[in-house]
């Protein structure tokens, strides 16, 4: 999979929110979303509503939000976010 760096320009997009870190009770701690052009965006945990955002793994989602670049990865600051 590839990442996707939208140059700090609002985007929507959409796709399935999959976790991608977990604690050691397997609680999640991360997710991405992978849209169907096989593209990931790493949710930034900076994000308002991360937490709330996390119950979501599983669904399909459409986020509204901008990417950045931090310590040399890109991740996805969710501003808006809604079921597909």
């Amino acid at each position: 999979m590839k990442q996707t760096n939208t140059n700090n320009r609002e985007i929507e997009i959409e796709g399935v929110l999959v976790p991608s870190e977990w604690d050691s009770a397997g609680n999640v701690l991360g997710a991405v979303l992978n849209t169907n052009t096989e593209e990931e965006y790493p949710l930034d945990h900076v994000s308002p509503d991360f937490k709330d955002i996390l119950k979501l793994v599983h669904n399909s989602m459409v986020l509204r939000g901008v990417s950045r670049v931090h310590k040399g990865k890109v991740t996805f600051i969710v501003k808006d976010h809604r079921l597909a």
